[in-house]
This record gives C-alpha cells, structure tokens and sequence, in this order.
C-alpha cells in the first residue's frame, strides 16, 4: 500500500509515476474511508485493518476471506476489487486475480499505472485478458478526466492576489485544498497574509463530491487532476512562477497535499500538509530524487493523526527531503489555536526560503 531540519514546538491511492516508488500490492482505502460517516464507515474500517494486517503478515486464505467481506460492505467498488485480486495473486491464483481486476476496471479503477507496476501481478502479465484489462482501465482514466475537467470549468476556484503586485512580474502560487465537508472559498482569506509574505497568489480549488455544507475529494486521481487543472487555469490568467508552488491542505486536503507531491514532485517546491493522516505502508515516499520539495508538516498535539504525521515527517526527512514539523500546543484537529497567521507564514518561508 505507500531534509534535515526537524523541529518540535511543543488524514489512499499513490502510482508508480515516480519510478523509484515503493509499494505493496494492496490500495489504501484512507480516502475512501473519509468520504463515509463515521458510523456507516466504521464496520468497514475495522475489516480493511484486518485485512491489511492479514495481508502484511503474508495469511493469504485469511486475507481473501477479509477481502470478500469488503466486497459485500462495499459492492461494485473499484479500490476493493483490486484489493481482492492482489489477495488472490498473492494466494497463487493468476485467473481469479484477473477476473477480479476486470470487475475493478468494469467499475470504473483508473490506475492503470498502479496496476502495471504492482510486481505481484507479474503472473497475469502472460495471460490473454492482461493487456484487455489494461486498455479498460487507461480508457476509464481518460473518460473521468473529461469528465473532471467539463466539471471543473463550471466551478472556478476561488482566488486572491497579492495586493502589491504588479500583474506583470511572475509570482509563486499556493494551491490549498479543503478537507472533507470544508469549503474553498474560506481558504483564500485564511493563506492571506502569509501570502503576502512572498507576494503569491492563493488559490482554492473544490473537491467534486457534495456533502454537508461544502465538498469532499473523491479520491487522490480526481484530486490530482484538479490540481493540475488549477495551475494551468491560474497560469492562462497570470504570470505565475511555475518554480515556486505550494501545495497545501487541511485534513482531507491535506492528505491529498503530500500523496499528490509524491506522485508529481516536479510540480512543487514545497507542501504544508496540516492535520493529515498517513499510512506509512503504502504512502512512505521514494527517495528524493531531482526534484524534491520541502515539507513543512503541521498537526494539534491532540489531533487523532499525530502519530501518523510525526512517522510521515521521519519517513521524509530519511528519504532525502527537507522536514519541518510543528505540533502545536492546546489544538486538536484544527488550525494552530495560537498565532494561526504567524504559523502559516513560518510554514510558507519554510518552503520558499
């Protein structure tokens, strides 16, 4: 599943664009599991631990019995069926495992690149429905990208400037995403003033799944897409510094900010990942290679993932990258309870040195 300055002050599907990307068969879930209530998605959490604990252990009869009961809790879902059939490659059974993807890629899995480079399917390589699944599954990714993109004109990002600018000179951008249920529009104002630190441009795009009073991401492809969408949209109306983007998020969003970094770290050259979960076994990143950008990760010390973002920012720092970590004080899972401005903007420096 998937530098060097650490400071104390004292919340899931990655590819294999990186080529040095380390994986294990299975998806992560985590993004799937945020986009269900608590209570609806609690019986399925407890499973998917099992089976990851199961499949981490190499119980593969154990791990496949998990995997169909995934199945029944979340039927016609394309991250399961492919957990299935890497439970079945892993079992010895090449032919069940490919059915298995068929299903995933009839219900609509878009990696093709994930499922190409998982060395456990090595077995199906050989067999005559292999490259069928594949040309399936690439035309599902084209599809759901036109389908991300016709959207994603519709609802344009809110944006602010920098109010000393002077719309010609190239500026960074700071792209933050939302968290689950958050909305895009309260971003802009909140990056502001750190913003005008570095003279940037704050966008903030939506994620495109409604729920509550504002919108969640679908899962890390449709995240990435907009991602990208953004920048060139900012970039068709300013001149932006393609050198100098952040990428940041709350939660969700902030999940979504170091999964995207590690799939694409030509993109950015720093990411401010704030109340973030992180699932080392499938989310640990590859060793920084030529690009590779700061990270600057930010939790409540009584935020429920702090274990998880001290182990993402050791995992970082180790793989080559340059690590800032703050935990603050009297904060949950929230923004800093004290100097919210004056946090942001060290986070921001940190990144744009």
């Amino acid at each position: 599943m998937f530098g060097a300055k650490r400071m104390m002050q004292k919340s899931v599907t990655i590819d294999s664009a990186h080529p040095t990307l380390i994986r294990i068969c299975f998806l992560s879930l985590l993004v799937m599991l945020m986009a269900y209530s608590t209570v609806a998605a609690a019986g399925f959490k407890t499973v998917y631990r099992q089976f990851t604990q199961a499949y981490q252990d190499q119980h593969w009869d154990e791990a496949i019995e998990l995997a169909l009961r995934l199945d029944k809790l979340r039927p016609d879902n394309a991250p399961v069926q492919y957990n299935v059939a890497c439970a079945w490659a892993r079992q010895g059974d090449p032919d069940t495992a490919l059915s298995w993807l068929e299903k995933a890629a009839q219900s609509g899995f878009t990696d093709a690149k994930a499922l190409e480079s998982d060395t456990d399917f090595n077995t199906l390589h050989s067999l005559p429905g292999w490259s069928v699944v594949i040309g399936a599954i690439n035309d599902n990714r084209i599809r759901r990208r036109t389908r991300i993109s016709r959207l994603f004109a519709t609802l344009p990002p809110p944006l602010a400037l920098p109010d000393d600018w002077d719309g010609v000179t190239p500026v960074p951008l700071i792209i933050a995403l939302h968290g689950y249920g958050g909305r895009a529009e309260n971003f802009p104002k909140l990056w502001r003033r750190a913003a005008a630190k570095k003279s940037a441009i704050v966008v903030a795009p939506w994620g495109h799944s409604p729920i509550y009073n504002g919108s969640s991401w679908t899962d890390l492809f449709e995240a990435e897409t907009i991602v990208e969408l953004t920048i060139d949209w900012v970039a068709e109306r300013y001149p932006i510094d393609r050198q100098r983007i952040v990428l940041s998020g709350f939660s969700q969003g902030g999940y979504m900010s170091y999964a995207i970094a590690v799939r694409r770290p030509e993109l950015f050259a720093g990411v401010i990942p704030m109340g973030s979960g992180y699932v080392p076994s499938f989310d640990k990143p590859p060793q920084a290679g030529e690009h590779r950008p700061r990270y600057y990760f930010m939790i409540g010390v009584d935020d429920k993932s702090v274990a998880q973002t001290k182990r993402a920012a050791a995992d970082f720092e180790a793989a080559g990258y340059e690590v800032d970590l703050r935990v603050y004080p009297q904060s949950g899972h929230s923004f800093p309870a004290v100097g919210k401005n004056r946090e942001l903007t060290k986070a921001l420096l940190f990144v744009l040195p």
